[in-house]
């Protein structure tokens, strides 16, 4: 984990990027060509407007990195909350690098000293049936949302643009894989609803082989409550390889 503390004044009322640029990724990402050469590059979209009043930008709760099982359904949701109660929205988009001695990149005695990102080399979503080594990656049995579609049907690798959770059913081979997506921020003024700004995120997914299967919740239903009251329900789960344990025993 890195973290850098820096303070800047920007000098108007105006839209800003504010970027960094890694060096490099780590080797054998299976979604991107020649990923140990390539840039990592993420950014924050900021608008600076006295109508708009004070502004902070979505934070991400849960951490750039999660794991996945061959042949299971990978849930992940990024945790977004914004302090200022601003609406976000999440949309998946390509990882992006930018290249070294590119014009407009940081090169010694030249350039304009500002990134001109573009996609990771060959980057496909990790769903796609040329990196998977199969050749047809399907879905599996998932009563969640988005409900499996049966009779073989393609594997799906989507992102919920209210919640953004991300599901991939499902993953079929081994590996490192690298996403990205986009936290929108929207905040509705005086003059209407405003997209005020954006983040990327880049984050790993490392799948491995695995017979450990998660558990399955038993939610309450849906239920309508006035602001302010107390809800109490019960929440139960069954261990999903115990449960399977169980069955090879009978």
């Amino acid at each position: 984990l890195n973290v850098y503390l820096f303070e800047h004044t920007f000098p108007s009322a105006r839209e800003y990027v504010v970027s960094f640029i890694g060096e490099n990724r780590n080797d054998g990402i299976r979604n991107m060509t020649d990923s140990n050469n390539q840039s990592f590059y993420i950014s924050t979209r900021i608008r600076i407007d006295p109508a708009l009043g004070l502004n902070r930008s979505p934070v991400l709760n849960a951490p750039a990195f999660d794991k996945a099982g061959t042949g299971q359904v990978f849930l992940h949701n990024p945790a977004g909350s914004d302090a200022d109660g601003d609406s976000l929205a999440y949309k998946l988009t390509y990882c992006q690098q930018v290249p070294r001695g590119l014009a407009g990149t940081l090169i010694s005695g030249g350039g304009t000293n500002r990134p001109a990102p573009q996609p990771c080399t060959n980057y496909k979503y990790p769903n796609d049936p040329s990196i998977t080594g199969a050749a047809n990656p399907v879905q599996v049995p998932y009563n969640g949302v988005p409900a499996w579609v049966p009779g073989g049907a393609a594997a799906i690798f989507v992102q919920d643009v209210v919640t953004g959770q991300i599901t991939w059913n499902a993953p079929v081979l081994a590996g490192f894989y690298n996403i990205a997506f986009v936290v929108e921020e929207w905040r509705r003024s005086a003059s209407g609803i405003r997209k005020i700004g954006e983040v990327i995120r880049d984050m790993q997914i490392i799948v491995r082989p695995t017979l450990n299967l998660r558990p399955e919740l038993t939610v309450p239903a849906d239920l309508c409550v006035v602001a302010g009251q107390t809800v109490r329900g019960t929440v139960t789960a069954v261990d999903g390889t115990a449960r399977l344990d169980t069955r090879d025993r009978k």
